[in-house]
């Protein structure tokens, strides 16, 4: 049974999407990961892109290990955590200085691009 024309055109439609995905999703991961942008404007492309690995498990970001696991505390397991939470509640946590505050932030943030991690599955 040969498939109707409406299915054929969602079908090129649907391959065309991820073709243009792919090449989206590239770009984007060029542009977050070059440290000769300012941080701060390839965050925000990061988090409005929506675009990133989903990982599972408890992730391993050294700029957080000065908070030890306390980070993770209010995490309900197996919830689906997006950077864009962590990154607030890395925010709101107490630091001994501002400028200890300041350069945690931004190494998670650059951690963050660097690894294109969208979002993670939190599995304690």
């Amino acid at each position: 049974m040969s498939q109707s024309p409406q299915i054929l055109a969602a079908l090129k439609t649907l391959k065309d999407f991820e073709r243009t995905k792919a090449t989206t999703t590239n770009l984007i991961k060029k542009i977050v990961t070059d440290p000769s942008i300012p941080l701060g404007q390839r965050w925000e492309l990061f988090i409005k892109s929506n675009l990133g690995e989903s990982e599972y498990g408890i992730l391993d970001f050294k700029s957080l290990e000065v908070l030890g696991d306390y980070i993770y505390a209010d995490l309900d397991r197996y919830s689906t955590i997006s950077m864009e939470r962590l990154f607030k509640l890395v925010c709101d946590m107490k630091y001994g200085s501002e400028h200890e505050k300041l350069h945690a932030i931004t190494s998670f943030q650059e951690e963050v691009l660097q690894k294109f991690i969208r979002e993670f599955t939190y599995d304690w």
